[in-house]
């Protein structure tokens, strides 16, 4: 599902980043992934995106929707990058509990490394930003909004 006009959460500027990151990790192969950034941050969240991504098409080939650079944000786009928020902020009982859910128990470990790889660099990404935490919060509200949206519109 994509977001419609009304309801598309705003993206803080590293929230965009990570988006970017895990859209090139999904379409493109990492050797080619990684030439395409001149930041070493970018090369590694997209490094890191790839292998979760890998992971999860084991798992579950169809839990991926991922969209193009053209289109809005998807509902799973959107949990991915609260899912990073969540480790950058340090919620690590939140950012378990997603881990716990997306992975079968022999996989928890790895995904959470990955995920906490992918947190500390979106951190990096923001060391000269200002404190969006409060904006990212933002980003989980209007995520449930949507995931309830596409609920009611799914009965």
């Amino acid at each position: 599902m994509y977001c419609k006009d009304a309801t598309a959460p705003s993206l803080t500027q590293v929230e965009q980043t990570v988006l970017r990151c895990l859209r090139t990790a999904f379409a493109r192969p990492l050797a080619d992934a990684a030439t395409h950034y001149r930041d070493a941050t970018e090369t590694q969240l997209t490094a890191c995106f790839a292998d979760l991504f890998a992971r999860l098409r084991r798992l579950d080939p169809y839990i991926l929707r991922v969209g193009s650079p053209d289109t809005r944000p998807t509902v799973f786009e959107l949990q991915l990058v609260h899912l990073v928020n969540l480790a950058r902020f340090r919620d690590c009982k939140a950012k378990n509990a997603v881990v716990r859910w997306l992975f079968p128990e022999d996989e928890v470990l790895a995904a959470k490394l990955l995920v906490g790889t992918l947190g500390h660099l979106a951190a990096q990404l923001a060391r000269n930003e200002r404190n969006d935490e409060a904006a990212s919060l933002l980003l989980r509200e209007r995520m449930v909004a949507l995931i309830v949206q596409r609920a009611r519109h799914v009965r």
